[in-house]
């Protein structure tokens, strides 16, 4: 796969407690939530148009649910649409009922359908388990399709794991690499065919490596990773794209922390739109630099 470098904005739960304190929200709410996805969309575009960054390489992850016109006009400007099939809930995988009737793919025609699967297996439950083999059915979907399918692995920590580490930095060093190796494991033993894995930041490149290597294990399809950002901080996440090049990684997937702080102050009024959209822009054409330098590719202009 060519490099591939997302901007995840598919957040629906996280974004309507974060912007509004509830996930009931009235229409007009709503209607917010759409257009802030539609400045981040517009974001993603500039940075094509203005910054240099590959529209080949560049990808935008949305949802159906707050998405808008934002599917459309990124399609539109020429860079890939990657969009979640899967609900938002904190817990298990279930997936979107326009996605298991076939409508959203068919209405959207996403270049790179995603999934995300919350599973640390060593709290597995027959809840958990069966969310496995929902995942198995999506993925014969998404082949009908003749789209590749992009699987995220999010491992939370159980309360006792928390506990044994005394904090989430121990648990993402020490714990999270081994569950997120058998995680993948169990994902692979489904059956379901996997194309592009979008997975947590490692430790170091090793780590990074050895992820990719079980992904790629025993399969005979092409498949590739790329890192997620976690809403880390920005040396942090710096260090995970260069240490996931190095590990053979080809790009990653970041959120919020290309757009979360222009979205605030936008919506407090320090800022315009425009100045939003363009700071969105930036940051993300500079994750692109960082991350295509670090794969050994010529620098963006």
């Amino acid at each position: 796969m060519n490099p591939l470098f997302m901007l995840a904005m598919d957040q629906r739960l996280w974004l309507k407690e974060a912007v509004f304190g509830t996930t009931e929200l009235t229409t007009a709410q709503t209607e917010e939530l759409v257009a802030i996805k539609e400045l981040i969309a517009d974001g993603a575009i500039r940075a094509i148009r203005d910054h240099g960054v590959d529209p080949a390489a560049a990808a935008v992850l949305v949802d159906e649910e707050l998405g808008g016109e934002s599917p459309a006009r990124i399609k539109d400007a020429g860079l890939q649409l990657s969009m979640a099939l899967e609900k938002s809930q904190p817990s298990v995988y279930e997936e979107e009922p326009r996605s298991v009737s076939g409508e959203l793919l068919a209405a959207h025609r996403p270049h790179i359908p995603k999934v995300l699967v919350r599973y640390n297996p060593a709290a597995a439950d027959d809840i958990a388990r069966k969310q496995l083999l929902d995942l198995k059915s999506t993925s014969d979907r998404v082949r009908q399709s003749g789209a590749p399918l992009l699987v995220e692995i999010i491992v939370p920590p159980t309360p006792e794991q928390l506990s044994d580490m005394g904090s989430t930095e121990r648990f993402d060093a020490e714990l999270l690499p081994d569950l997120t190796l058998t995680a993948i494991d169990h994902i692979k033993e489904t059956g379901a065919r996997v194309d592009l894995w979008k997975l947590e930041g490692m430790p170091d490149a090793e780590r990074f490596a050895a992820l990719l290597q079980r992904c790629r294990a025993g399969v005979e399809h092409p498949v590739d990773a790329v890192v997620l950002g976690k809403n880390a901080e920005e040396d942090v996440v710096n260090g995970w794209l260069r240490d996931a090049a190095e590990a053979g990684f080809v790009g990653f997937a970041i959120g919020r922390s290309i757009w979360w702080e222009a979205v605030q102050n936008f919506r407090a009024h320090r800022i315009s739109r425009d100045d939003a959209a363009d700071a969105i822009a930036r940051t993300y054409a500079g994750y692109c630099s960082l991350m295509t330098e670090a794969l050994g590719f010529p620098a963006l202009p």
